[in-house]
């Protein structure tokens, strides 16, 4: 996945205090304030499942995930993961930005832990790191903690 597939189009959102930003053909929509109803025993990473016109949907709190014990933010960012899809809780939507042939930067390897495995790419765009996340990692990684809790691990 790079931000080609959105035709250098993504979708940003603030989590953590850094900038992230997913391609614009993975996001179904944006939400703010969406009824959730909590899973019992799941983990932290999973705020719950929402229902988003008749389809249920797993909110993955993104912070959790990245590490941050900051407070969720009230915006989701609805993505398409494999054939289903995931509410990625956020602190903040930003815009939709074009990257206008930015190239990706190398400076990936600065991040740590849980937040080096979830970004793709960093570009730069207007003096700001712009992080490109993985969605499906991002996903999978909640969704991998669940099964865990779930067989005992």
């Amino acid at each position: 996945m790079n931000a080609a597939a959105g035709g250098g189009k993504l979708v940003t959102f603030w989590c953590g205090g850094h900038l992230f930003g997913v391609p614009v053909n993975h996001v179904q929509e944006v939400l703010r304030d969406h009824p959730k109803t909590p899973v019992p025993l799941a983990p932290v990473a999973i705020g719950g499942v929402m229902n988003l016109r008749g389809r249920i949907v797993m909110e993955v709190r993104m912070n959790s995930l990245l590490g941050s014990e900051e407070p969720d933010g009230d915006a989701s960012v609805i993505v398409r993961w494999e054939d289903e899809l995931a509410a990625l809780r956020v602190d903040r939507v930003g815009d939709v930005v074009e990257l206008n042939g930015a190239s990706p930067g190398g400076c990936r390897n600065e991040f740590r832990g849980r937040a080096r495995e979830l970004i793709r790419e960093v570009y730069e765009w207007n003096d700001r790191l712009v992080l490109l996340l993985d969605t499906g990692a991002a996903v999978e990684m909640a969704w991998k903690r669940s099964q865990a809790i779930d067989r005992g691990d």
